[in-house]
């Protein structure tokens, strides 16, 4: 499918070998022409349509998912400065997609009875950093 012979691929993906710049581009331009990546992530997710936690606990799926949500974000040329997790579930993605990213993270507070201290304290590292985070 890919015309790369299975011993190279092998050394490439258990980190034995590096490719060239130029094999590197070609793997990269064929994985996207056959789409081998999207329809992979899309299988994944059809298996697991009636338990989307597998999806959320799957590292696999989520690296690949975050590479994919930062090639498309990249070419939008968008100046990205944190990725927000809404929910306890979306934690992994979202730090996921941060790493890639290279931005900060700000993810939901897991405590609903959460003190004003805690919030200063938030607030304070925030300032430090010259970010504005807004705590909700």
């Amino acid at each position: 499918m890919l015309n790369i012979p299975f011993q190279s691929l092998w050394k490439y993906v258990n980190f034995i070998g590096v490719p060239s710049d130029e094999v590197a581009n070609e793997i990269l331009e064929k994985l996207s022409k056959l789409k081998i990546i999207e329809n992979t992530l899309n299988d994944v997710v059809k298996s697991n349509s009636n338990n989307y936690y597998n999806l959320v606990r799957n590292t696999g799926f989520i690296e690949l998912f975050a590479l994919v949500i930062e090639d498309k974000l990249r070419k939008l040329d968008l100046d990205i400065d944190f990725v927000f997790s809404l929910s306890e579930e979306g934690i992994s993605i979202a730090t996921s997609l941060a790493q890639e990213l290279g931005t900060e993270i700000c993810f939901p507070l897991m405590n609903r009875n959460i003190t004003e201290d805690i919030a200063k304290i938030l607030w304070y590292y925030s300032y430090s950093r010259k970010k504005d985070i807004n705590i909700c």
